[in-house]
């Protein structure tokens, strides 16, 4: 909680530089994973350690193809996303996003998932 004595983010900012922060995040220029990491730094690292226990060249090669297949979706490189199973999309194909319960899924335009579906579902893709 904001202002508790164990919380971190209001000792290290500003009332001012938190609201800066949280409207940073609102028009999606940072993530709340950077204000928690900058606070947090080494609480950060061991959940992502402890959730993902990879080894550190499986990490770097993870880190390499996601820079690689990145996707910017309506203009927003930060957006979580998942592939199509069924059309598994590859990188210089046109893309298409769908927004639905189980978050945003990238589909090529020709996908069958997605013929059926009204237009305000869908989301502007293209890969990085």
């Amino acid at each position: 909680m904001f202002y508790s004595s164990s919380d971190q983010i209001s000792k290290k900012y500003s009332k001012e530089e938190i609201e800066k922060k949280l409207l940073a995040i609102l028009d999606k220029k940072e993530n709340y994973s950077q204000l928690i990491k900058s606070v947090y730094p080494k609480e950060f690292i061991a959940k992502t350690q402890q959730a993902h226990p990879l080894p550190k060249s499986t990490e770097q090669d993870i880190q390499d193809a996601k820079e690689i297949l990145a996707v910017v979706v309506d203009g927003d490189t930060l957006i979580n996303y998942y592939y199509c199973p069924e059309c598994k999309p590859k990188p210089g194909e046109k893309i298409i996003a769908k927004t639905g319960r189980d978050g945003i899924r990238i589909h090529v335009v020709d996908c069958r998932g997605i013929k059926t579906v009204s237009f305000d579902k869908l989301l502007e893709a293209h890969w990085l």
